[in-house]
């Protein structure tokens, strides 16, 4: 048994992406997350989602999956802003059930490397792919590469500049 699956993550890093990745939304929570040990606990929000790449949920492997929530990442500033943009819906409670991909990126942020988690539109318009089957569905392929769009990284504190 591998020990990723013995002791999996609680959210979804850049790390645990090897891959660009079609998502569906369930839902944005408000929680206390700590920094570090002995560090006080701050207001943090996570997003739940399936990865419905495939056109079935799947699971990412390394991370925990809670069965009707799927996967959790911790939703920064910058990513949350360009998940608002690309879904044109400002308010949290309209994303549920939209999808957007989310892919890795390398960066380097305060003196260190990191893959940050990014968000871009499906291929196909964002408003159809809402309400619509995934690319491996409908046999399109929704992993080209994506333009550079800002974001941030779920393992990544808030950025200094917001």
């Amino acid at each position: 048994m591998k020990v990723t699956d013995m002791f999996p993550a609680k959210y979804v890093k850049g790390d645990h992406l090897s891959k660009s990745r079609l998502i569906e939304i369930h839902d944005v929570e408000q929680t206390e997350l700590r920094a570090g040990p002995g560090k006080p606990a701050e207001r943090a929000y996570l997003l739940w989602f399936e990865d419905v790449s495939s056109g079935n949920p799947a699971k990412i492997p390394g991370v925990a999956y809670t069965p009707r929530r799927g996967h959790a990442l911790v939703l920064r500033g910058t990513l949350a802003k360009q998940i608002c943009d690309l879904l044109s819906a400002d308010d949290t409670d309209d994303w549920p059930g939209k999808r957007v991909v989310i892919y890795p990126e390398n960066a380097v942020v305060a003196g260190r490397p990191l893959t940050l988690i990014r968000a871009r539109a499906p291929k196909q318009s964002s408003e159809r792919a809402a309400t619509h089957p995934s690319p491996a569905q409908t046999g399109t392929d929704d992993h080209a590469p994506a333009a550079t769009v800002p974001s941030n990284a779920a393992a990544v504190s808030e950025e200094t500049s917001t």
